[in-house]
This record gives structure tokens, C-alpha cells and sequence, in this order.
């Protein structure tokens, strides 16, 4: 009779989400992940078809875990801008912080013509454009076509860089970004 594991879906993400952050998806194989999660290789073969689709599905749920925190936040009616502004910030850091670098190897796998990052980059920007668009940007950026993507992508870009130059200043880094972001929006 085979073994019965509760919730397998989910001690599955969890362990391969521990195991691709602490070695990295160049270093993982399914072999560890099945041996995290109590399992044979083959039953981690029966939900994943190889180590890319959990990697991709690592990911993505990751992220999807953050938009379902930053559009909670959006929802809430009786905050100011500000506010829902800097707790996004906070949310957006925080879980950047826990992924520890996971998104590095997205890019890589790009490079090597592995992972289409197109596909996760469009989700993405979906994802976070219908989050952020309770924000109205200031007049003279409206002109730049995609500027909801283009300042999404300077706050990335200025979070992952303060986060490996900076580590041990997470405040500062935070409040740098809140103030930098302000720039952008009308309140």
C-alpha cells in the first residue's frame, strides 16, 4: 500500500523552495528534493516532470504568495496612498529577502535559451501593473510609453542593489526606496 503524505503539494514547495534558495538551481537535483521530502524520486516525478517546471513553479507561486499580500494591501479603502505605499515597499523587500536571490537563476536559465523569461516577465508586470494602478503617476512621466513597467523596474533595480551593497541597513534601504518611489505618484 503506498505511503500517504498530507499536504505533499505543499512540503514539496516548501523543501525544493529551501533547497533551490540555499543551492541554487545549477546545484539542485530532484534526488535531494525527494530525499527533503521524505519521498522516492519517482513519486516527485509524478508532480513534476523535471527540475525546471519546479524551479518555474517555485517561482512563480512565490510571487504569486507577494501579489496576493501588495493587492490585499491596495484593497484597504481607508489608508492613505502613502501609507499603502510604504507597506508595499515593506512587502515587496521582506519577500525579496526570503527568496534570497531564487529570481538569479530565472535570468541565467534566460541566457542559456532554457526558460522563456518573457513569459515570467509579462506575468509579472500584469500582476504587479493591476496592483499598483490604484496610484495616479505624476503628469510628465505619463508621456514615457510602459511607465508603470519602467518604475517598476527602477524600484526593483534600486531594491535587489541596496539589499546586496547594503545588507545590514534594511531600514534605510526601505525608507530610500519609499522616498524615491514618492517621487512618482500624486497623493
Amino acid at each position: 500500500m503506498p505511503k500517504i503524505i498530507k499536504n505533499l503539494e505543499e512540503k514539496i514547495f516548501k523543501e525544493a523552495s529551501k533547497i533551490f534558495i540555499h543551492k541554487g538551481f545549477d546545484n539542485t537535483d530532484m534526488k535531494t528534493i525527494a530525499e527533503a521530502c521524505g519521498i522516492a524520486v519517482g513519486t516527485l516525478y509524478n508532480y513534476y516532470p523535471n527540475k525546471k517546471t519546479l524551479y518555474v513553479q517555485v517561482f512563480r507561486r512565490s510571487w504569486e504568495d507577494t501579489l496576493k499580500k501588495l493587492n490585499k494591501i491596495s484593497q484597504i479603502k481607508e489608508q492613505q496612498a502613502n501609507l499603502v505605499l510604504k507597506k508595499m515597499i515593506e512587502v515587496l523587500y521582506n519577500d525579496t529577502e526570503l527568496r534570497d536571490g531564487l529570481g538569479d537563476d530565472v535570468r541565467t536559465l534566460h541566457t542559456k535559451g532554457e526558460l522563456d523569461w518573457k513569459i515570467i516577465q509579462e506575468y509579472f508586470f500584469k500582476s504587479i501593473y493591476e496592483t499598483l494602478k490604484i496610484f495616479k503617476f505624476k503628469e510628465e512621466f505619463g508621456k514615457y510609453p510602459e511607465v508603470v513597467k519602467k518604475i517598476v523596474l527602477i524600484w526593483f533595480a534600486m531594491e535587489i542593489s541596496l539589499m546586496k551593497v547594503f545588507p545590514n541597513s534594511k531600514e534605510e534601504n526601505i525608507n530610500l526606496i519609499y522616498n524615491t518611489m514618492k517621487g512618482y505618484i500624486i497623493y
